[in-house]
């Protein structure tokens, strides 16, 4: 499911109420504010007598537009998952040359978070990305930080493989 509107006190007790107080149990979200926005991605289950009374609930929410998607099983394929990080001066087109870079390899981005704050020189902006890829089992992780590596010579690259704890 997928929440976005005004940020306001409450959004998260009133979202987890209703899907407790319809047998629901919460399993995992990431969830944010952003620009006076309150922003979140969340997956729960829910018994099947009451699924269709908790969707008319959830859409329901006052100032909230919700989507949800029902979850299909993906078939699983072996993979590595990456960690990475890039650092650097901001410049227009550097989220873009990042997934290019993990297309080309058959890289498959799970995780995504960037910002963008000041420099210490006036006028000046630095960027910094950290994610998590999923390659095949047999990709080389060295790989994925040359050709990131690549983008440019101001840029500062980590990747590292990731725990499999942390690649669900």
């Amino acid at each position: 499911m997928t929440v976005l509107g005004p940020d306001r006190l409450g959004i998260l007790a009133s979202l987890s109420e209703t899907i407790y107080a319809h047998g629901g149990s919460w399993l995992e979200s990431r969830l944010t504010r952003y620009a006076g926005q309150f922003a979140g991605i969340l997956r729960f289950d829910c018994p099947d007598e009451k699924q269709e009374k908790l969707l008319q609930v959830l859409n329901a929410l006052e100032d909230l537009k919700v989507q949800i998607v029902k979850e299909s099983n993906v078939p699983h394929r072996i993979v590595k998952p990456l960690n990475f990080e890039v650092h650097g001066h901001h410049r227009p087109g550097i989220v873009r040359s990042i997934a290019s870079v993990i297309a080309r390899i058959g890289g498959n981005i799970e995780e995504l978070s960037t910002e963008r704050v000041a420099a210490p020189q006036p006028g000046h902006f630095l960027f910094r990305t950290i994610g998590r890829v999923a390659v095949m089992q047999d990709f080389d992780g060295e790989k994925l930080e040359r050709l990131l590596q690549g983008l440019g010579s101001d840029l500062t690259i980590t990747v590292e493989e990731a725990s499999i704890a942390t690649a669900a």
